[in-house]
């Protein structure tokens, strides 16, 4: 009988880890040989003191390491044959695990991943996440070559031969693209199962959203550095990001190179900072028109009635993302580069 293992890293969860465990435990068909095992991140708040309460649970605590260390505790202490991964925000469907186990009945398959659900329904900018999810993920084919680790299982035996995850990423981004990216160097495919669905408390306010925008951009310059065939994307990310990146980068450039031509040109009528304020003029323009059409290309296929107003705020919160994005992948290569 094949066993199950579900790890779930937790850093002040407090107030979603008890709805992560209890959506786990009334899973469809749960046999009584799957584990859950929860490992704290070093929580400062009363996310360990919950997890002492509840029954039938495994819980291991290490000092503040970030998601990555934590799931390879979990799996270096878990029983299962198969590993499976959710993070402490998720409210699984019912069905979830029963859906992403399944393939595994074929013992060529040796990792599947889901898709989520948006458990905020109310919020703008938590809709617009998850539109675009539904976007990207309605055009998945049976295999992918990236699987979130919020809804991810792999066979135990290939996790531990490619190393797990890379504990190098301290924070939670890019942990999971690496550990997929290694699946498919070694010659394995990820299968995507659909109907495996976790529901998420996707971020609500833009202020918060752009910071973790700027830490994927940062944790992204490791990833390319070390998997350089990537660059040029992935299941996930396609090569829109590229423009983006290049864009957003060349805005970035031109507003410092304005204001230090303003600074350094005594005439205000400067012909070199007239020419960059054309090329950040036009560097704004193609990247918002991008933005735009993709916000379009969104409402369309998720059959959305978006209005004007909508679309223009979303293609912002798109923009401000590919900005911040571009800020944190330059901030990257200086650090990845100087420490390689």
């Amino acid at each position: 009988m094949t066993k199950i293992s579900v790890i779930i890293p937790t850093y002040n969860s407090s107030k979603t880890i008890v709805k992560t465990i209890n959506a786990i435990k009334n899973q469809e068909g749960l046999d009584e040989s799957a584990e859950i095992i929860v490992v704290d991140d070093g929580s400062t708040d009363n996310s360990l003191n919950l997890l002492k309460q509840i029954e039938n649970i495994r819980v291991f605590s290490q000092e503040n390491s970030g998601p990555a260390t934590a799931r390879n505790l979990g799996a270096k202490n878990a029983n299962g044959d198969i590993l499976v991964f959710t993070d402490s925000d998720t409210v699984p469907h019912n069905n979830w695990l029963k859906e992403l186990i399944e393939p595994f009945k074929d013992f060529s398959i040796k990792a599947t991943t889901g898709t989520y659900s948006n458990e905020n329904k109310e919020s703008f900018l938590a809709q617009l996440i998850q539109s675009e999810i539904e976007y990207k993920h309605n055009n998945y084919s049976d295999f992918v070559a990236f699987g979130g680790s919020y809804n991810l299982a792999i066979r135990k035996d290939l996790y531990f031969k490619i190393g797990g995850f890379n504990e190098d990423y301290k924070s939670a981004s890019g942990e999971d693209n690496d550990i997929s990216y290694k699946i498919i160097r070694s010659g394995y495919r990820i299968k995507f199962v659909k109907k495996a669905v976790v529901g998420h408390f996707h971020p609500e306010r833009i202020i918060k959203y752009l910071k973790t925008q700027f830490k994927h951009g940062y944790w992204r310059a490791k990833l390319y550095f070390d998997f350089p065939k990537r660059l040029s994307g992935d299941s996930y990310t396609g090569s829109k990001e590229i423009c983006e990146t290049f864009l957003a980068g060349l805005t970035l450039f031109s507003i410092v190179m304005y204001f230090v031509g303003k600074t350094l040109c005594i005439c205000q009528q400067c012909k070199k900072t007239t020419f960059i304020k054309w090329i950040m003029s036009f560097s704004v323009i193609m990247l918002g028109g991008i933005e735009f059409d993709y916000v379009a290309m969104i409402n369309r296929n998720n059959k959305s009635q978006l209005g004007l107003l909508a679309k223009l705020n979303a293609t912002i919160v798109f923009l401000l993302r590919s900005i911040f994005r571009t800020l944190g992948f330059i901030k990257g290569l200086f650090c990845f580069f100087k420490f390689s």
